[in-house]
């Protein structure tokens, strides 16, 4: 089963198995949207959802205590491919990036995206170079030049090495 990384677990909401939720997801409140949600790989009836600022406040049916969520901080939180949101035009599920080569237009491959990060304006790609190296540049439409998911690769331009740290 082909699952989407939507958000993960944080920590426990109140004393009534309320699961506190990162979100991972340019629309926050999708959540609202949603009739289960898979936690691990258990999935879950939602019962109830808050936003509440930049979380999520999940109630799922099962989870009734905050001792009952403890074990869950730090999960994915997932639903399946097809109850995932529907892309535009150039926008991407991270779950399909990773993997992808990194590659200038003249065609060096500098590395393999690994995965991606949430930090304020821009999702961060974290890439390993052939050396094991790691390095971050911010996933940006002035840097990218094609994503390309069937062949897995990003293909950016010179401004590149100005972005990448």
């Amino acid at each position: 089963m082909d699952k989407i990384l939507i958000g993960i677990v944080a920590k426990p909401q109140g004393l009534k198995g309320e699961i506190k939720i990162n979100p991972i997801t340019d629309d926050i409140n999708r959540f609202k949207k949603l009739t289960y949600v898979y936690i691990g790989n258990t999935k879950y009836d939602v019962e109830n959802v808050s936003v509440r600022g930049q979380f999520v406040v999940v109630k799922v049916k099962g989870i009734n205590s905050c001792e009952q969520v403890e074990p869950l901080r730090q999960l994915n939180v997932e639903v399946e491919r097809k109850d995932a949101v529907e892309l535009k035009k150039d926008e991407y599920f991270m779950v399909d990036l990773i993997g992808c080569n990194v590659i200038l237009e003249d065609g060096t491959v500098l590395g393999e995206v690994k995965h991606f990060d949430r930090f304020g304006a821009n999702d961060v790609a974290t890439v390993k170079d052939i050396y094991g190296k790691e390095f971050m540049f911010p996933f940006l439409k002035e840097v990218l030049v094609e994503v390309n998911i069937e062949k897995k690769y990003i293909m950016v331009n010179s401004k590149f090495d100005e972005v990448r740290v």
